[in-house]
């Protein structure tokens, strides 16, 4: 090769070649990401990925996806999301590389939609506003919320002409998890959950890597303690796979409760799982009713009769019947 004939006979010159090809193909790639138009699909992909799938358009969108289109073109800051809270400001901060900012408003992940079945009128007008498609009912007919399926948009409140729907905290047991109910996942609260208060360990870990070679699963129990608030990581280092032994606490010499600590990231890890979850299948049940509402034909809405409009209807019927002299 050229570069291997120059550097036998001229090393410095070689050097000199590397040099200035390194540079030349350093200024190719920064010319061509300038240039060349970015994944905008992959990179609105990403923004969804982050919003909470909670479809409530109090961002002032009509859902997560064009919320993170908005983002995407810089038609929409990144902190109006509510129910995604501040750390869902933080993660889009580092996306994008925009500067953090503090979340425009806020809201309470706990609440749901419940009608007060009595008062309904049955006119079908929460059914229609709602994103994902979390009540049921039929015209005059007493309608209801899937409290499995609501995710506390509050977009069900406006059109109720008789005001018959309420906003209700509900209390979220995070020990028992149900990993089929998508409401528990989306309401868990979006922040990173801490550890256990019961728990309070300060960083005494030495990282002498005792613990490394007692573990039954070949983990690193040093490297799951100092990233134990740190989901990505977590899943990386395979906290799901430790058994809680309590091997790596008897072989501590900080004797820190190892295996209570992983316990807890364990359940963090789980809410974080299910979160994602939750917002997959929001989003589908969104894109589904979009999808129907796209597809579906016109429908007449004829308007409802007065009752002076019945008995006109009523006596007409009676003169040609011929009933109308009886």
């Amino acid at each position: 090769m050229l570069v291997d004939i120059i550097s036998t006979s001229m090393p410095y010159q070689a050097v000199l070649l590397m040099i200035a090809m390194g540079s030349v193909i350093a200024w190719a790639l920064c010319w061509a990401e300038r240039k060349l138009p970015p994944d905008t699909a992959s990179q609105i992909e990403a923004l969804n990925q982050l919003l909470p799938q909670t479809q409530c358009a109090q961002c002032g969108y009509p859902g997560c996806r064009p919320y993170a289109m908005a983002i995407q073109t810089g038609k929409a800051p990144i902190n109006l999301c509510p129910p995604g809270g501040q750390i869902t400001v933080k993660k889009l901060a580092e996306l994008t590389g925009q500067s953090l900012k503090i979340l425009s408003s806020v809201s309470d992940p706990t609440m749901r939609a419940v009608i007060r079945e009595s008062d309904c009128i049955g006119c079908t007008l929460c059914i229609e506003a709602c994103p994902v498609d979390a009540i049921i009912g039929a015209t005059q007919k007493t309608h209801t919320v899937i409290e499995d399926e609501c995710t506390g948009c509050e977009l069900c409140l406006p059109p109720c002409p008789v005001d018959c729907i309420d906003l209700v905290s509900i209390s979220l047991d995070t020990t028992s998890v149900d990993t089929t109910s998508h409401v528990v996942a989306s309401s868990l609260d979006k922040t990173q959950p801490q550890m256990s208060a019961s728990i309070a360990v300060s960083d005494d870990c030495v990282r002498c890597g005792e613990c490394i070679p007692v573990c039954p699963k070949s983990l690193t129990p040093v490297a799951m303690y100092w990233q134990r608030n740190n989901v990505t990581e977590m899943e990386a280092l395979r906290l799901a796979e430790c058994i809680e032994c309590s091997r790596c606490d008897r072989v501590c010499p900080s004797e820190l409760p190892l295996a209570t600590i992983f316990s807890d990231a364990k359940g963090t890890l789980r809410q974080e799982q299910q979160r994602k979850e939750s917002a997959i299948y929001s989003e589908a049940r969104f894109s589904a009713r979009e999808e129907r509402r796209t597809h579906a034909p016109p429908v007449s809405k004829s308007p409802i009769p007065t009752p002076s409009d019945l008995l006109k209807i009523a006596q007409r019927q009676r003169v040609e019947t011929g009933q109308d002299g009886i």
